[in-house]
């Protein structure tokens, strides 16, 4: 799965209900992602799923301009937390945007991120089929980045882009995190309630875009 950050432009404040973006990427991995928050300040609630004992590993931020350094495994100096017993939780703090990686002591290699967007973002994380989709988006051109965390003892990818955005339009942006290229579609006319179609079912409409 990838991650997906969307920065509005600087004087892109009133937001058009009817404006929808498509976003879509090839994944080559399987990384886990374990929530994405709209903002920082936020706090990660933490768990304990079963009835063992866990140590729960809690790396610092990485910032998002830092995302392709992010690292495959725990460090030496995580911060740490005791999970006793089934339904126990830890809370963690998100204080800034960026990427917190949370793991296991017993199993330092598989990280569990939690992203944290900065102030006036969106911020998604693709499904099964490498797809997400933001709707009520402003116009204007916004500044895109996807990453592909680290997984599978392969590096992070991160990919950026432009995508600009028309009141009352859809557009299906695609990001190749193989190529390392962002491609936008064309932009088609939103399918509006009073047409009797499911408006989301409109984002690829008209897109010459494979």
């Amino acid at each position: 799965m990838l991650v997906i950050i969307l920065c509005l432009a600087a004087d892109a404040w009133a937001l058009d209900s009817a404006t929808t973006t498509g976003f879509a990427g090839a994944v080559r991995a399987n990384p886990t992602v374990a929530s994405v928050h709209e903002s920082a300040p936020a706090t990660i609630q933490i768990y304990n799923g079963d009835q063992r004992r866990h140590v729960a590993t809690i790396e610092p931020a990485i910032a998002i301009d830092k995302l392709a350094d992010a690292p495959a495994a725990a460090g030496k100096s995580p911060r740490r937390g005791v999970l006793p017993w089934a339904g126990s939780e830890l809370s963690v703090a998100a204080a800034e945007p960026g990427a917190i990686a949370v793991a296991t002591d017993a199993l330092p290699d598989d990280l569990a991120w939690v992203v944290a967007a900065p102030p006036r973002s969106r911020i998604g994380i693709t499904d099964d089929t490498g797809a997400v989709l933001f709707t009520g988006l402003p116009a204007g051109a916004h500044a895109v980045t996807t990453w592909l965390p680290p997984a599978a003892g392969e590096p992070g990818i991160v990919v950026t882009g432009s995508v600009t955005i028309e009141a009352d339009r859809v557009i299906r942006f695609t990001l190749d995190v193989g190529a390392k290229t962002a491609t936008a579609g064309t932009s088609v006319p939103a399918i509006t309630a009073g047409s009797g179609a499911d408006p989301g079912s409109g984002s690829d409409a008209g897109d010459d875009d494979p």
